[in-house]
């Protein structure tokens, strides 16, 4: 995904470059104070995820090893401070996303679970480089994301014992949800293509590392599972009004 999704992104910023290159451009002055800009975008992502058991024994066996994709939108803001051809700036973003996976998992009988995440944001720091109407950056970060999760435990094979030595039900379903905190990184290009306007297109990698998850069916068993190597790989074009 990283691999195809930068091939793209420098095949973009060339093309752009090259037409940016024949526009009559203004020269920029000597210091620019600091703008803002907001806007909205769009994309795609794909990431992975694995499920280690932790539970009754820590043996961390791998129960599940899954690969989540899908659409995302959302908004973002954020100040530039422009100083000759050099770029400095800040910017958050918010995206609702459908990137979401249903497999089989854990070991110890038929189960089928899902991984759904709802959202993902951050706050970035950014600097790049001016090219006529281009600017050319790399942001990166502190990010979080929030996942829902479920276990279906079915009728086939030998379920598991829960908490309070209770076996799994047939049709029960276990919930369990977590807001993460994570990092990105990536670069973007912008072009403004008329004045106070902008669109753009980045590549962001996230990074959501490792955490123990509860997963509960409400009726009071309960087991941790957790939850290793969450990352996800996006590719976005967005507009900015600045």
């Amino acid at each position: 995904m990283a691999r195809w999704a930068l091939t793209l992104f420098w095949l973009l910023t060339g093309s752009a470059a090259a037409f940016g290159a024949d526009l009559p451009v203004k020269p920029l002055p000597v210091a620019i104070p600091w703008t803002f800009y907001a806007g909205g975008h769009g994309g795609f992502g794909h990431g992975n995820q694995q499920f280690y058991d932790i539970f009754p024994v820590p043996d961390f066996e791998q129960d599940a090893d899954t690969n989540t994709r899908g659409g995302l939108f959302g908004i973002q803001a954020g100040f530039n401070y422009q100083f000759d051809w050099l770029m400095l700036g800040i910017s958050g973003d918010f995206s609702w996303t459908n990137m979401d996976s249903s497999f089989n998992c854990f070991t110890f009988g038929d189960q089928v679970c899902s991984s759904n995440n709802d959202w993902i944001a951050s706050i970035t720091g950014r600097v790049g480089f001016t090219a006529g109407p281009l600017l050319f950056y790399v942001k990166g970060g502190p990010a979080w994301m929030h996942e829902r999760l479920t276990d279906l435990a079915t009728c086939s094979g030998s379920q598991a014992t829960f908490s309070g030595g209770v076996p799994a039900l047939c049709g029960d379903t276990f919930y369990g949800n977590d807001t993460r905190f994570g990092w990105t990184v990536g670069p973007g290009v912008e072009w403004a293509f008329a004045p106070n306007w902008g669109v753009f297109v980045e590549y962001a990698y996230y990074d959501f590392g490792r955490k123990s998850v509860g997963f509960s069916d409400g009726g009071g068993n309960f087991f941790p599972e957790q939850v290793n190597d969450k990352n996800f790989s996006i590719v976005q074009a967005g507009i900015n009004y600045h």
